[in-house]
């Protein structure tokens, strides 16, 4: 809610967490320009991952940021990656998207039976942005950040009611509720 003044600039500071939990964007509404960071990129969905750090909801948070976020009057969105963009409202729209077919992605394959994140993480597709990759074909920080956003996905569902989740012999199980 603060702004920042630079005698060119007026950029007001929006909290935006999900990819880390203190990112914020900048956002100057004279010039309409959102200064992203790595919570709106426009080609990849940025890592929102659950960890000691990211809160109980980081995905949770993520998309109540964006929703925030979509209603700026913008013409030129700067992320930290790739190229700067137009269209935010759409943008966003796919990204939210993405993260609702991911939502359905897990509930279908942990639909019947309880398992484990890790469990989850190795039975979907990973990488959509590149044509998709099976659990085998990820690299091992890949399969660290699949396991993460897995939990974070888990984590939103069961905040949203959709999942319980329930530990037996020192593992953490989730079955649809």
């Amino acid at each position: 809610g603060e702004t920042i003044s630079t005698g060119v600039f007026s950029l007001k500071v929006f909290l935006s967490p999900g990819h880390s939990p203190g990112h914020i964007c900048l956002y100057e509404p004279d010039k309409k320009i959102l200064f992203s960071g790595d919570h709106i990129l426009p080609n990849i969905t940025p890592h929102i991952g659950l960890h000691p750090q990211s809160g109980n909801n980081p995905l949770g948070d993520y998309i109540n940021s964006l929703n925030e976020l979509k209603q700026l009057d913008t013409e030129l969105i700067l992320p930290a990656h790739e190229i700067s963009f137009s269209g935010l409202k759409q943008r966003i729209d796919n990204i939210i998207q993405h993260h609702h077919q991911r939502n359905s992605n897990i509930l279908a394959k942990i639909k019947g039976k309880p398992i484990s994140a890790y469990q989850t993480a190795k039975g979907i597709t990973w990488l959509s942005d590149k044509d998709g990759a099976g659990w085998q074909k990820l690299q091992k920080w890949e399969k660290r950040s699949a396991i993460l956003e897995t939990l974070s996905h888990l984590e939103f569902m069961r905040f949203e009611g959709k999942v319980d989740k329930f530990s037996k012999d020192g593992i953490i199980y989730y079955h649809q509720s």
